[in-house]
């Protein structure tokens, strides 16, 4: 014979429940991993358009050489800062080095007599040419003297003198000191 059991019914239908709980969440999580994968791929696939799009322009020829004109445009940028940089280290050697300045000329122009008229002034590292013309030797001579007096002058001489013309013709050297002498007699004065 059989037994009846009337709390059967109970007991199953919480065993049906549970199971179906954990079908549920299994089935969620299975949704959920698909919907995850599919939009990682459409995200993929986006990213791999970028790619492709990022590539053909790179790629293209017009792009590339307006990047190499640039490259090259930065490279000649370079070269000229480069330039630069060394001229303004040529300027200050120069102007350090510079025994012919403005006032090197002013000095000279002061010392000129009212008689003398100079043609041409030749500069060059060690020496200064002067020509001109005067009206009497007298006044020649004066401006050797005058110039014997500037302090940068190592040596100052007629070297040519003629009558040309109703006027006296000249040429006069002056051989520069060495900018070593000039730095000592400046440590001199200042001692």
């Amino acid at each position: 014979m059989k037994d009846l059991n009337f709390f059967n019914h109970y007991t199953e239908s919480k065993k049906f429940k549970i199971e179906n709980i954990y079908y549920l969440f299994i089935l969620f999580l299975l949704i959920s991993i698909f919907f995850y994968s599919f939009i990682n791929q459409i995200k993929i696939n986006n990213l791999s358009k970028k790619v492709s799009n990022l590539k053909t322009q790179v790629e293209n020829e017009e792009i590339k050489t307006k990047v190499n004109k640039l490259r090259k445009e930065k490279d000649e940028i370079n070269k000229v800062e480069n330039n630069i940089k060394q001229l303004k280290l040529l300027d200050e050697f120069i102007k350090k080095e510079d025994k012919i300045n403005e006032e090197l000329i002013k000095d000279i122009n002061l010392r000129i007599p009212e008689n003398v008229f100079l043609i041409s002034i030749e500069f060059n590292l060690s020496s200064i040419e002067i020509k001109g013309i005067s009206g009497d030797k007298l006044s020649i001579a004066q401006l050797e003297r005058n110039l014997n007096e500037i302090k940068s002058f190592k040596n100052v001489f007629i070297s040519n003198i003629y009558f040309e013309e109703n006027h006296y013709s000249f040429s006069l050297s002056i051989s520069l000191k060495d900018e070593d002498v000039k730095d000592d007699e400046e440590k001199d004065e200042i001692k």
